[in-house]
C-alpha cells in the first residue's frame, strides 16, 4: 500500500515544526512545571513528591508521588483507583501502588489539566 500525498504532506508539516522546536528551551520548561507541580502536590499532607528522569533518555521527568496511607488517609492503591473514577478520570503509573508510590508524567497536560489532579488529590485528603 502506498502513503498518500496528503500522509506525506503531514509528515513533512511535522518535521518542519519538529525542526522549530527549540529541544533545551521546551525541557527547561518542561522541568520547570514539573519542579512547581511537584511542590503543589508536596503541600498535601501525606504526600511526598520525588523527580524521576525517564529511564530510556526521553527528554522527560516524571513525579513520583509517596502516599503515606497514615498521614494521606487512604493508601496509593485507593487514590489510584479513585482518581480514574468520574467525569474527568485521571490514570497514572501505578504499578508500584501496593508499595504506596505513584508516577505522574505531566507533558502532555495543561495548568486546568493540572489543577484537576490537584484538586482531585485534595478532595481524597479531605475525606479522611
Amino acid at each position: 500500500m502506498k502513503p498518500t500525498k496528503e500522509s506525506l504532506i503531514g509528515v513533512l508539516a511535522e518535521f518542519e515544526e519538529h525542526e522549530k522546536l527549540e529541544i533545551t528551551s521546551w525541557q527547561n520548561d518542561q522541568l520547570s512545571k514539573v519542579k512547581k507541580f511537584a511542590a503543589e502536590l508536596q503541600n498535601l499532607t501525606g504526600i511526598e513528591t520525588d523527580l524521576v528522569p525517564d529511564s530510556s533518555k526521553a527528554p522527560i521527568t516524571r513525579i513520583a508521588l509517596t502516599i503515606h496511607k497514615n498521614l494521606f488517609g487512604i493508601s496509593a492503591v485507593d487514590v489510584a483507583r479513585k482518581l480514574r473514577e468520574g467525569i474527568q478520570p485521571i490514570w497514572l503509573n501505578d504499578q508500584n501502588s501496593s508499595n504506596g508510590q505513584l508516577t505522574l508524567e505531566i507533558v502532555a497536560l495543561n495548568e486546568i489539566e493540572l489543577k484537576i489532579i490537584l484538586q482531585k488529590l485534595d478532595n481524597l485528603h479531605d475525606k479522611h
